[in-house]
């Protein structure tokens, strides 16, 4: 907290006394987001009966910030701050007429949230059918609907990698390019779609000079339609090599490297989210939604049959309502289930919840 109130402190002192040369517009902003749920979560494994968990407490992602903007040369940027203390966004941004560049870190082009599941503090069905990779500082190009980004490159430890072998084998990473992404948004008054593209490599070097290239995709679209008070919205995915690539996963299923073979084991993700509204009027809206995401650790099976017989399933299904109390302050409501399925395992999980998000924007 202490470090948050300095940075606070130096923000506004940088603002007081540059200002006046500025000439800029600075739109401050707050969230503040309260998580009141209970949690009835049964093991198959452990066979014992089902453990009841109450969560009453601030959402990690209950935040403040600003948004910024010159008046005159198309220069721009923000700030956000979550209740960790934690550095959600920090970006500057330049509008050149045709488009715009942002260098500085938020959400990566294939982010598209269309959920508005509500449990684990805002969840979206994250894992579950929507494969979220964070916010990442990125050089980002807008140019209409399409956006580029060059985005950190991602180089996790895989499972088998870090450890010295018994022939004393030894490894570094490599990387020699960004994380690339890609996405394209269209959008009508009655629908949209958004396809997304994503690619990350980077180089295993072993000190016995055998040497592999671990590179991950990530592809899929958003969709949506609203045909008056209703409204339709899904999405699809595919990813090789999740873990690698930086996705949120709900269940660990790890690309792995043996140093003694150089061999690399890929992982197939797949998903999909689908959901379903309807408007009452201003002040109340009701939604239910269903997410899975499907891992297949690759043992010589072709993508067919990593999709007919995954080793690991998570589910998960919601049904909802937005409830405004006055402008800015609304409560969801909301009744779930989360399900995570290991093939040929006894110990899948089964959470059923409910509760509330309580939320005021000011």
């Amino acid at each position: 907290m202490k470090k948050l109130l300095v940075g606070i402190f130096a923000v506004a002192m940088v603002f007081a006394f540059t200002a006046p040369t500025m000439a800029s517009d600075w739109n401050f902003y707050g969230s503040a987001r309260m998580a009141t749920f209970s949690d009835w979560t049964d093991s198959s494994a452990s066979g014992d009966d089902d453990q009841r968990t109450t969560t009453w407490g601030l959402q990690g992602n209950a935040r403040i910030g600003a948004k910024v903007k010159t008046n005159d040369n198309g220069i721009g940027g923000g700030f956000e701050y979550g209740s960790g203390p934690n550095l959600r966004k920090l970006y500057g941004t330049w509008n050149f007429g045709g488009g715009e560049i942002l260098i500085g870190q938020t959400y990566t082009p294939t982010t598209h949230f269309i959920s508005n599941q509500v449990w684990a503090g805002d969840n979206d069905l994250i894992g579950y059918g929507m494969p979220y990779c964070g916010r990442q500082p990125m050089i980002r190009l807008k140019v209409g609907g399409f956006q580029f980004a060059a985005i950190t490159p991602k180089t996790p430890l895989l499972p088998g990698y870090a450890v010295t072998s018994a022939d004393g084998i030894t490894g570094s990473i490599e990387t020699t390019l960004p994380k690339l992404e890609t996405a394209y948004n269209f959008k009508t008054d009655m629908f949209f779609i958004r396809p997304y593209l994503g690619y990350n490599t980077y180089v295993v070097e072993q000190s016995d000079g055998r040497d592999r290239t671990l590179s991950s995709w990530l592809g899929g679209l958003t969709f949506g339609v609203t045909p008056g008070a209703f409204y339709f919205k899904g999405g699809a995915f595919y990813a090789l090599n999740p873990s690698a690539y930086g996705i949120s996963m709900d269940t660990d299923v790890n690309t792995s490297y043996e140093p003694r073979t150089s061999e690399i084991t890929d992982v197939d993700a797949f998903g999909f989210q689908a959901l379903a509204g309807f408007k009452v009027n201003d002040g109340l809206t009701f939604e239910a939604g269903l997410g899975m995401t499907a891992y297949s650790v690759d043992e010589g099976q072709d993508l067919e049959d990593a999709f007919d017989d995954p080793d690991a399933t998570d589910w998960s299904a919601y049904v909802n309502a937005s409830v405004t109390l006055a402008p800015g302050f609304f409560i969801v409501p909301e009744f779930g289930w989360v399900t995570n399925e290991l093939d040929g395992s006894d110990s899948d999980v089964d959470n059923y919840y409910f509760g509330a998000k309580w939320q005021i924007n000011f």
